[in-house]
């Protein structure tokens, strides 16, 4: 554990694969230790993490959870790749909060009243559910009776993101099991995901993880059961 502050645990059992991930914060050993590693900025305003409560997705973090729990590699690598990983899912946790405290809007939010909230929860899941297809927001504002900007407003306060981060998202995730467990082409993949050809494929998701999709492809393809 020396990517770690003293007192922190790790456990991770080649034996069983991740499924769920908990991150527990020990609030100024842990904060210490970042800030001496890298650097002061670190929002030490580890009391308003419940700024976070109730925000369901956040795309930056949510590229993190997948990296870990798409990690394949073994002993003294696989120890170093996941310290790093928590690691930086804590800065970027206090780092969210910190951008939430500073927003103008932060104390003067509007409370999102029971029913329209059971109408962007199901709009949620109309979106995951159709990721793929072309999705008009004013019909989707029509449908949850709101003006567009209050639907826009809503979505992103409900799920922390813009209905369009939530669905490129969506196509990400999906892309990315296509490419990592089957032996769908490319561009059949980009068809599948909700894009017209290769090219606007391959620049989002490049956009996302950095590589293009064969190179993703090529990284973390699993090993074919004989």
């Amino acid at each position: 554990n020396d990517g770690l502050p003293p007192g922190s645990t790790t456990i991770f059992s080649a034996q069983y694969p991740i499924h769920g991930l908990i991150v527990l914060i020990s609030p100024q050993e842990y904060l210490s230790f970042l800030q001496e590693r890298y650097g002061r900025d670190i929002s030490p305003d580890v009391q308003n993490l419940h700024i976070l409560n109730g925000v369901r997705h956040v795309p930056e973090l949510s590229v993190i959870y997948d990296q870990i729990l798409n990690y394949y590699g073994s002993d003294f690598a696989k120890q170093l790749f996941m310290e790093s990983k928590l690691n930086e899912l804590i800065i970027l946790y206090l780092q969210r909060v910190k951008v939430l405290r500073e927003e103008p809007s932060h104390s003067k939010r509007i409370r999102i009243k029971s029913e329209d909230l059971k109408y962007i929860q199901k709009i949620t899941e109309y979106v995951r559910e159709h990721f793929a297809e072309t999705i008009s927001l004013s019909e989707l504002a029509r449908t949850a009776n709101m003006s567009l900007s209050k639907f826009k407003y809503c979505f992103k306060e409900v799920n922390g993101t813009s209905i369009s981060g939530f669905q490129n998202h969506l196509r990400m995730q999906c892309a990315k099991k296509l490419l990592q467990t089957g032996d769908l082409s490319i561009k059949e993949i980009a068809l599948r995901t909700g894009y017209r050809n290769i090219s606007s494929f391959s620049t989002a998701f490049r956009k996302s993880e950095g590589i293009t999709p064969t190179a993703w492809r090529q990284k973390h393809s699993r090993p074919r059961r004989t």
